[in-house]
């Protein structure tokens, strides 16, 4: 048995050496490799991948066009010094939604670059509005405290008790003011 397999082995041999000395001289043709190209399920999750990042991009838009301006516009209300979110609907409202964006765009991890690029400019389009409703918190005009207006002044010699109480109504604001940005830090 042994036998027959040798000679099976050996037939092939001489066959590929007749077919080498027949081809002499004659080009011999080059076993092309295949390009290396995306598989189907690659390129389909690529795309799924952008058409997610795409969607958190419209949930973006449609916050800003829903609450941004409306926000803006109205005065936080301030309870012991601390913007509280059950009396600031419509910024907690907004500031969560923008957030629940930035986590599921957290979520989408890939190599591809077009995807990391196009994540990263939707990434820092809901940072720039983040920024914007941290900027529209620290600043105390938009809070719901009375306009400063002050006294008018006396001559000296006259009371001295209204620069105290100027000085206290200043204090208070102060302190409300330090107590506003301790809260929000």
């Amino acid at each position: 048995m042994a036998r027959g397999k040798m000679s099976k082995m050996v037939k092939a041999a001489k066959e590929k050496e007749e077919q080498m000395k027949a081809t002499e001289g004659e080009p011999v043709p080059v076993k092309r490799q295949k390009k290396k190209t995306l598989q189907p399920t690659i390129a389909k999750n690529h795309l799924q991948l952008l058409g997610n990042i795409n969607e958190f991009r419209k949930q973006m838009e449609e916050l800003v066009q829903d609450y941004e301006s409306d926000l803006l516009k109205t005065p936080l209300v301030l309870t012991d010094g601390k913007i509280l979110p059950e009396n600031n609907k419509l910024l907690y409202t907004y500031e969560e939604g923008l957030l629940k964006v930035m986590i599921g765009l957290d979520g989408i991890v890939n190599e591809n670059q077009v995807l990391k690029d196009t994540r990263k400019r939707t990434i820092q389009a809901v940072q720039e509005k983040l920024r914007v409703i941290d900027e529209y918190k620290h600043n105390l005009d938009n809070c719901n405290l009375p306009p400063y207006t002050p006294k008018p002044k006396q001559k000296r010699g006259g009371k001295s008790g209204s620069y105290m109480s100027l000085a206290i109504g200043f204090g208070v604001a102060c302190a409300s003011a330090g107590a506003l940005f301790y809260y929000l830090n």
